[in-house]
């Protein structure tokens, strides 16, 4: 089994809040002499979704400007969000756009909870109107660069954060992700800047120091991933994710110990998440100890049963047992719900093991089909020729993939 841990940065995202634009924005409501109106309208500005609701509710079923009203509507509909109601945030936002189909705030933030529910095209299409609307705001370019970040085309995406950045030097998320963006790109070297901008604009931005972290593990230099990491949990100290990006950054250095650690820290403040369970598990795999790796991939089945890596991992140790059976039904599992390379290799390796070499063959075929650069499947499949009789052409694989990687057979195991 190649263990792999995987350092997924997620996007400094966030709304476009009442705090931080321009509240000036529902300007439209009497002041002098409307001691009332004046103060819902402070509340309706506000944050706190409980005092927020009402007061902008008082001011949309007020006689006023339309484009008052649907900035209380807008507020309110990030009130609907903080609460989780993501069905009442949107209705809000479109009810804000019939009273003001210029209304950029409105616009973005309905654009950003499609994007969340992977609804990209209605996303775009709400962002580039916003960009019609006012071709400088920044928050628009950053949401249309998050969406193709998403998509995995951080080609599209740098241009757009480079023009959020234009026309708001300040704009801390478009930093962080742009910085992402070039991660993704696999140039560390250029994204590095962007997080050290984003800090310098915020020294306590948690997102910032993760994100450098990851940048730095892709560099292989673990001391400063680490510190980085460090800093992020100093900031954000319940937060699981980083805990289990800095294990992650241990287990890398070899300090499978303060990984561990890191790993149960996580699943305490959140005992919901598969993947902390998978990269636990997977550390108890590679000391040998077997029973709590298994039990560690049962959670993360039990939770997420459509992720094909944990019955890959436990089908692992399965086979690490000598439990052939249990190990190939896993890699079947595996193989059903994201065919690779890997597990191919994996369940081929198992019937070499059990001396099922015609079974073996052939999955063996598949993974170097699949990829023609795993020296450890070729010899592999070498092993299992020369066992079922075709010895010329298991010494020709074996020959290949030892030309490939000289050390290849030695200590070879799941």
């Amino acid at each position: 089994m190649r263990r792999l841990v995987f350092l997924v940065a997620p996007l400094a995202w966030v709304f476009l809040t009442a705090g931080e634009r321009n509240t000036g924005d529902l300007g439209g409501v009497p002041r002098g002499g409307g001691g009332a109106a004046n103060a819902q309208l402070q509340q309706c500005n506000g944050t706190d979704p409980a005092r927020v609701i009402p007061a902008c509710t008082y001011i949309i079923n007020r006689p006023g400007q339309p484009t008052v009203r649907s900035s209380a509507f807008n507020n309110r509909g990030l009130a609907h969000l903080r609460q989780g109601d993501d069905v009442a945030a949107v209705e809000d936002y479109t009810a804000a756009l019939e009273l003001d189909p210029k209304n950029v705030r409105a616009l973005v933030n309905r654009g950003n909870i499609r994007q969340f529910e992977g609804d990209f095209e209605r996303a775009f299409a709400d962002y580039e109107q916003a960009i019609i609307v006012d071709p400088k705001d920044s928050g628009a370019y950053t949401a249309r660069a998050d969406t193709n970040l998403r998509r995995d085309m951080p080609d599209l995406a740098i241009p757009d954060y480079d023009k959020a950045i234009q026309f708001n030097p300040k704009n801390i998320n478009a930093f962080v992700n742009r910085g992402e963006a070039y991660r993704v790109r696999g140039e560390p070297d250029k994204a590095i800047p962007n997080y050290e901008a984003a800090i310098k604009l915020n020294a306590r931005f948690a997102p910032a120091y993760l994100d450098r972290g990851f940048a730095y593990a892709d560099k292989m230099e673990f001391e400063k991933a680490i510190a980085d990491f460090d800093k992020a949990i100093s900031l954000d100290p319940n937060n699981p994710v980083i805990l289990n990006h800095r294990a992650a950054a241990y287990e890398l250095k070899g300090d499978p110990n303060r990984a561990l650690a890191d790993f149960d820290a996580a699943i305490k403040l959140d005992p919901d998440n598969p993947v902390s369970f998978l990269a636990r598990g997977n550390i108890y795999s590679g000391r040998g100890d077997l029973d709590r790796a298994i039990a560690d991939f049962d959670h993360a089945i039990a939770l997420a049963p459509a992720e094909a890596d944990s019955f890959n991992n436990r089908g692992s140790a399965y086979a690490k047992k000598g439990d052939y059976d249990k190990a190939v039904a896993d890699f079947s599992r595996a193989i059903q719900i994201r065919p690779s390379a890997e597990s191919y290799a994996n369940r081929g390796l198992t019937y070499v093991k059990a001396k099922k070499y015609d079974l073996a063959i052939k999955d063996l075929d598949e993974a170097v089909k699949r990829d023609s650069r795993d020296a450890t499947a070729l010899y592999n499949r070498g092993i299992a020729k020369q066992n079922s009789g075709d010895t010329a052409g298991g010494n020709f694989d074996i020959d290949k993939a030892r030309q490939m990687e000289p050390g290849v057979g030695r200590g070879n195991a799941l």
